[in-house]
């Protein structure tokens, strides 16, 4: 893979670009279309009731930022290999702080789906009052 790599870095770079800007778009998408039209801020009531009548949209949203963090992998390997002839321990220790932050905001994404579910579960939505499942979906998203 070094072989190949060391004869055409270019391309490489490239790949990362497209990465990066999938990465922007797909950005973009969740925070302008999906969290900007379901999520009213200082309104928690309006935000659920926006979050029950479009949870397809909310999911949507949830797969995006997944999709954002799939792709920070191969634009980790990448960064690696071109930054590694530089000064390898530090792309080292880049590629593992990435590695930390992509797992930490991968592991995240999955309390944005439990909103969904507790509005979706008629026993969760019957245990609690509607200000304490509010609240606690406020705390989830």
């Amino acid at each position: 893979m070094m072989d190949t790599f060391l004869k055409s870095p270019q391309l490489y770079a490239r790949v990362a670009g497209v990465c990066y800007l999938l990465i922007i778009l797909l950005g973009i998408f969740g925070q302008i279309f999906v969290r900007g039209s379901l999520i009213v801020p200082g309104d928690i009531a309006t935000t659920v009731n926006n979050l029950a009548l479009s949870p397809m949209l909310w999911r949507l949203g949830i797969v995006g930022d997944i999709a954002m963090h799939l792709l920070d992998i191969p634009l980790m390997v990448i960064l690696y290999l071109l930054l590694s002839p530089v000064h390898k321990p530090i792309a080292l220790l880049a590629l593992g702080f990435n590695l930390i932050q992509t797992a930490v905001l991968a592991t995240n994404k999955l309390a944005l789906i439990v909103p969904l579910i507790m509005l979706g579960a008629p026993e969760y939505v019957a245990a609690a009052s509607t200000e304490q499942l509010n609240a606690q979906i406020q705390l989830l998203i």
